[in-house]
């Protein structure tokens, strides 16, 4: 009986460890996931995106406006067509590239929003292809 007793005990406790466990790994995972763009960062009526601070400097001008008006114009006409889509995909990767480039001159908040930011609009466009 003292067997099974201390044995009760065990996975007792146990139970209540992976039960913690489970909690914090959700917390951790919550904290990272991938959110959806906000209706401030992307308007879908206009097509209007309101880039982070680092998106904005001139030197990206390359890949900032092109993927203005795309975006303005999926919003115009309710989806791109594929060569459109494949060219705001490559304009996102590409972008991606550059800014990770050149990642030792920025601040690492920045940079890390900045990237999410990028995959968050990638990720807008597999969402709403049409």
């Amino acid at each position: 009986n003292a067997y099974w007793e201390r044995r009760k005990i065990y996975d007792e406790n146990m139970a209540e460890k992976r039960y913690e466990q489970g909690k914090r790994r959700l917390a951790q995972r919550n904290r990272v996931m991938l959110r959806e763009l906000t209706p401030d960062q992307l308007n879908t009526t206009t097509g209007a995106i309101q880039w982070p601070m680092l998106l904005r400097d001139s030197s990206y001008d390359n890949f900032r406006q092109p993927l203005d008006e795309l975006f303005a114009k999926r919003a115009r006409y309710g989806v791109l067509d594929s060569d459109d889509y494949l060219q705001a995909k490559d304009l996102i990767r590409e972008w991606r590239a550059a800014v990770t480039a050149r990642k030792a001159t920025y601040p690492e908040a920045a940079l890390r929003s900045s990237l999410r930011f990028l995959l968050k609009l990638n990720r807008d466009l597999d969402e709403n292809l049409g």
